[in-house]
């Protein structure tokens, strides 16, 4: 979580495309190390019968909301 706090602060400091491109890696790099672990928070604490549940429960508010940033980025690019 450290990785993608440091490139989201970083992505509001820079100024040109090249290092945004950076800042955008280093955010799917901080995300790639992040949502095993998050995954495997959630198998440990659910019970075994649930475990399939809570874990399509997860997924399914996780990519509701990638799909809810994506809806608002876009209608604000359309804007500006």
């Amino acid at each position: 979580m450290f990785v993608q706090a440091l490139s989201l602060w970083f992505t509001l400091l820079v100024n040109t495309y090249s290092l945004w491109i950076i800042c955008a890696a280093l955010l799917g790099i901080g995300t790639a190390m992040v949502n095993p672990t998050i995954l495997a928070s959630i198998s440990d604490v659910a019970h075994p019968e649930w475990r399939a549940t809570f874990m399509g429960v997860y997924r399914f508010w996780k990519r509701q909301w990638i799909r809810l940033w994506y809806i608002n980025c876009r209608r604000y690019c359309r804007h500006h």
